[in-house]
């Protein structure tokens, strides 16, 4: 079997074991219900019909390639073994024998090739199928055997076939569901789907046949609990509560002032997970005033994310100083020597080369109006904490910055429309390759939300993937991070640490390097 090592994490994960020791010799309990909670209802449990996918999806769907949540090796999933081309444009998988799905399908080559004809169809219009970059056709070599075929090497391919977007699905359910499969969802996981009530929960029941977990895990057979419970609760402070009062057994991503408060107060396990993620402020370069490179300058040096991550973050966080998160594959330690260092006096002297002068209460003005811009995030506490404090920064160098809190799928929407100014997001991805994604022209009605484009950059994103060489695949990135700190298309703020905590009673809970959660193993002891 040719193995493909996941691309490294290059922060130490804090504590990335069970949280809670386990119960001695008397072994795992069975039994009981086990719930969670998420922000909000996913767009559909249909994994070709959704822009994001998350633990709801993850605990029925599985994909034919994993992580070892030890090392962040890519392990065998559904697929037993892989061989790839000497010219890396196909991949051979051998398919474990004996799978089925929730609804008795077997799992096969067919299964295989059905689940990526679909998600690469035009009429399906897949948000996640450009996950598959270049993949041209799936070929059913035998009864479980499969091979993907690209028109030129594809080299992220692994870091994409471990993600649910390309959970394999069951023939059977799509011939017979169509359009209503995200209704009616059927995998080959742990769980199988129960019920879904929007705005409240999702219910998934064990699969007493599950019997081939990854090899990461003591079990390997059906889940522990009988019953998984995802409950939908927008607001963070309400799901903070919910926890603490013993609602929910799993809190995962506490906000970032609840997990400070709650880490000092030491009444519930944690773990602090270092996550392939980055936030930062994209700036529209079509709109005036920050079309201007020089105010777009102006606007990175007056950022401290120092202070971004130790105020805003409350510590649990990592200051970012290239669009690649430091936690991400292909991020470029030498980037520091051309970071936007935190210096508001150059950032006025930018401003004057701009043409705006000092004016009333040291604001930067031209033309008799003020530089000023408006940055569009989400109404989650954290990401108006950021702003907050980007507010009191920018402002210091003469930039007023006014903050709008939209809901999700309006800013995403509007965003690609090129309506808004700048915006306040974040990212998460284990490769470079998700600049292709941010930062490519042929992104620019979807992903490309600062619709910016370099044709140099464009070329660099396309190299970058598909230069299967790792050495020279990192010179393409770090190119790419010295133009776009020059352009200045992103300011980039910290990179989080995900902060997840559990109810005492609940033991062996996992997460991988990736931030995942891990389910197989968990149990609880009341």
């Amino acid at each position: 079997m040719t193995r493909w090592k996941a691309l490294p994490v290059l922060l130490v994960v804090v504590a990335l074991l069970a949280m809670g020791a386990g119960s001695g010799g008397a072994g795992p309990a069975r039994g009981g219900t086990l719930t969670m909670v998420i922000g909000s209802d996913p767009p559909s449990l249909d994994p070709h019909r959704t822009p994001s996918v998350n633990i709801a999806h993850a605990v029925m769907y599985e994909t034919l390639v994993t992580v070892d949540r030890r090392t962040g090796e890519f392990i065998p999933g559904l697929a037993e073994s892989w061989e790839v081309s000497q010219d890396g444009t196909a991949i051979t998988f051998k398919l474990r024998r004996g799978v089925k799905f929730h609804d008795g399908t077997p799992f096969n080559a067919a299964a295989v090739k059905t689940t990526f004809d679909r998600l690469v169809s035009k009429e399906t219009n897949a948000p996640g199928a450009s996950w598959v970059g270049t993949l041209t056709r799936t070929d059913v070599v035998d009864d479980l055997t499969v091979r993907l075929v690209f028109s030129k090497p594809y080299a992220p391919i692994f870091s994409s076939l471990r993600i649910s977007f390309l959970a394999i699905l069951s023939p059977t359910a799509i011939a017979k569901m169509g359009a209503d499969y995200g209704q009616n969802p059927v995998g080959t996981g742990p769980f199988r789907f129960k019920q879904w009530i929007p705005n409240d929960r999702i219910v998934y029941e064990r699969n007493p046949d599950y019997a081939w977990g990854p090899a990461h895990y003591k079990n390997r057979g059906a889940p522990n609990f009988d019953q998984l419970i995802i409950r939908i609760v927008p607001d963070e402070s309400t799901r903070v509560i919910a926890f603490e009062r013993g609602d929910i057994d799993i809190l995962p991503g506490a906000p970032a002032r609840d997990a400070r408060r709650m880490m000092r107060e030491g009444k519930f396990p944690f773990i602090q997970i270092p996550t392939t993620s980055g936030t930062y402020l994209g700036l529209n370069v079509k709109k005036p005033p920050i079309n201007d490179v020089r105010v777009r300058r102006a606007i990175g040096h007056a950022i401290n994310t120092d202070e971004v991550a130790r105020i805003a973050l409350e510590g649990l966080a990592v200051p970012m100083l290239s669009p690649i998160a430091p936690t991400i594959w292909g991020y470029w330690d030498g980037v520091k020597q051309f970071a936007l260092n935190h210096d508001p006096d150059r950032a006025r002297a930018l401003l004057a080369e701009a043409g705006y002068r000092p004016g009333p209460g040291g604001a930067m003005m031209k033309d008799g109006k003020q530089v000023e811009f408006t940055v569009w995030t989400y109404a989650r506490m954290t990401n108006v904490r950021v702003a907050v404090v980007l507010q009191s920064q920018l402002r210091t160098a003469g930039i007023k910055l006014n903050i709008e809190q939209m809901e999700p799928a309006t800013l995403l929407a509007s965003t690609q429309r090129g309506e808004h100014d700048a915006i306040l997001i974040s990212y998460g991805w284990p490769d470079a390759d998700i600049l292709y994604y941010f930062f490519h022209s042929s992104r620019l009605a979807t992903t490309n939300r600062v619709h910016y484009v370099n044709t140099q950059v464009d070329k660099l994103l396309e190299d970058g993937q598909t230069t299967v060489d790792t050495t020279k695949r990192l010179e393409v990135y770090k190119q790419l991070q010295r133009i776009l700190l020059a352009e200045v298309p992103w300011v980039p703020l910290a990179s989080e640490l995900s902060v997840n905590f559990n109810q005492s009673y609940v033991q062996d809970v996992y997460y991988d390097k990736f931030g995942n959660l891990l389910l197989l193993d968990a149990y609880r002891t009341r």
